[in-house]
């Protein structure tokens, strides 16, 4: 009987011990902190589309965050990240060319052939979590407003 009882207690201190190791660690991040796939606060902006800065991150009615797909495309979400299904006329799509973005806004018809509605599109940098964008915008990809406009993105969770 002492045996059985000496062999119950090693198998279960094997077993914790397998069961403690075996455990991975739920903080770890698969996020690639280079790609800009991912869900992304915006941080600061100079650009009067989105009207005042402290408004803007208090009206649940206002993009606050984005979410960049990797097909592609990208969503925005409100300060209470829930996702704005009609905050845009269209689908919107990104494109990334070296260090160019460009959002295209409120697509109709099949990408990339249709027709342009709102184009933003300028130099970016990626670095530890972080996106600075300064761009233009174009109400049909040929002409480009004259004052150029930046952007800070954070990377958040959803």
């Amino acid at each position: 009987m002492k045996t059985f009882r000496l062999i119950g207690m090693a198998l279960l201190a094997v077993v914790m011990c397998v069961n403690f190791t075996s455990c991975s660690d739920d903080d770890e991040s698969d996020v690639d902190s280079n790609s800009i796939v991912g869900f992304w606060k915006i941080a600061s902006y100079d650009d009067d589309f989105f009207d005042n800065e402290e408004e803007h991150n208090s009206n649940p009615e206002r993009i606050v965050y984005l979410e960049f797909t990797s097909s592609n495309e990208v969503h925005p979400y409100n300060a209470k990240k829930q996702y704005m299904a009609d905050a845009w006329d269209g689908k919107t799509y990104y494109t990334i060319s070296g260090t160019i973005l460009e959002i295209d806004l409120n697509c109709k018809g099949n990408y990339p052939n249709h027709k342009i509605d709102d184009l933003i599109k300028g130099s970016f940098s990626l670095s530890n979590n972080r996106v600075n964008w300064n761009y233009k915008w174009s109400s049909d990809g040929n002409n480009w407003s004259d004052e150029s406009y930046s952007m800070v993105f954070e990377r958040d969770k959803k």
